[in-house]
């Protein structure tokens, strides 16, 4: 697996490009503000987009999921409890709507879906090999906002400790905005996780 991050936008967002080195088959996590130029990279790896998966409805992760749909034909994925505010308030519609659980072929890997609410109803994580795509859902040394009318703050932390916690300490967590982190890194550390049990 090849995985590729961009930091794009005013506010910082983490793009990512991930693919099978053998078939080209690509998906890109979270396309965001001023991520057009992730174009160019697929191009020139000669990749096939086949996801534009999405972790949140948040203007500043899906400003440019219709470029990419435009430009390669890909579907976009987001979780159900999403989809309807996403509609209303950017409207965008989704091709595909997640419910978590679901596993999704990319050549030779698999993307599992997680459902991890808290920061937006919708909340996902999408868990490839030893990577987790977190969006906001948890950050290095923090976790999501949980200030926003659809966030839940105490579900946030239970979903973190039930579905995320529990991962290997080595998996690595890429994350929606800032530096990457580690499982067991945020089991020790992150100050929000203490006392959690995972």
């Amino acid at each position: 697996m090849k995985v590729e991050t961009f930091v794009r936008g005013p506010l910082l967002n983490n793009v990512y490009l991930l693919w099978d080195e053998q078939s080209k088959d690509a998906a890109i996590i979270d396309p965001a503000m001023m991520s057009e130029d992730v174009l160019q990279t697929i191009q020139d790896n000669q990749l096939t987009l086949r996801y534009i998966l999405n972790t949140h409805r948040h203007f500043d992760h899906v400003d440019c999921v219709d470029f990419f749909r435009e430009q390669t034909g890909a579907p976009a994925f987001l979780h159900q409890d999403d989809a309807e505010m996403l509609k209303e308030q950017l409207g965008i519609v989704p091709d595909v709507l997640l419910q978590g659980g679901e596993e999704l072929a990319l050549g030779s890997l698999t993307i599992r879906t997680l459902h991890t609410p808290g920061h937006s109803a919708g909340g996902m994580c999408f868990l490839v090999e030893d990577h987790l795509f977190a969006g906001d859902t948890i950050f290095a040394g923090s976790v999501g906002r949980s200030d926003f009318p659809d966030s839940d703050g105490e579900l946030l932390l239970k979903v973190i400790a039930e579905k995320l916690l529990p991962l290997p300490d080595a998996t690595h967590v890429l994350t929606g905005h800032g530096d990457a982190t580690t499982i067991g890194a945020e089991r020790a550390n992150n100050p929000f996780l203490q006392g959690l049990i995972g």
